[in-house]
């Protein structure tokens, strides 16, 4: 019996230069691809070019898909890559929240802070995108990985003892086994 492989569906959430390079990449590696912009006035001006606006001069493959168009950006994908400024993360995280399916794997890849808080004597609490995206979505299933292997899985629960204690505990799990080994 002949087994046929089936190319990975990927939703790129944000059409901006790192969310345009990430998706023809990964259209260009085999991926199936379907890249999103909030703005359809973007979008179809991409369509109708072929090229990236926000990289002059780089084409997108024919093959990708472009569009305005959340639901058909999202559904059935297997891995969603979330590619938009870590400013816009929480209210794009939100946006998405009706679309995201059990078993998708979500992957940020925002940089940056979304936001600081300076209270009056002086302490400075940061929040970064990734809390965000923890507070929008449900998360069922968590894995630590630790230079590139796991070292931890769990449910929601993980991702409350990892924002309580860190992840040094981790770390220093996985250097303890790399040294029994």
């Amino acid at each position: 019996m002949e087994v046929k492989e089936r190319k990975m569906k990927v939703g790129v959430i944000g059409a901006g230069s790192w969310g345009c390079a990430l998706a023809i990449l990964l259209q260009n590696n085999g991926c199936q691809v379907s890249l999103w912009g909030h703005r359809r006035e973007q979008i179809e001006k991409m369509q109708a070019s072929g090229e990236c606006d926000k990289l002059p001069g780089v084409m997108l493959p024919k093959e990708m898909s472009l569009t305005w168009d959340l639901s058909s950006c999202l559904l059935d994908k297997d891995l969603l890559v979330l590619a938009v400024p870590s400013t816009a993360t929480r209210e794009t995280a939100e946006k998405i929240k009706p679309y995201v399916e059990k078993n998708q794997i979500l992957c940020s890849v925002s940089k940056g802070i979304e936001e600081y808080q300076k209270s009056k004597d002086g302490a400075l609490l940061i929040i970064t995108h990734s809390t965000r995206i923890l507070e929008s979505l449900h998360v069922d299933k968590t894995h630590v990985l630790v230079d590139g292997h796991l070292v931890a899985e769990g449910d929601g629960s993980l991702v409350d003892e990892i924002n309580e204690h860190g992840f040094e505990q981790f770390i220093v799990s996985a250097n303890e086994k790399g040294e029994n080994n």
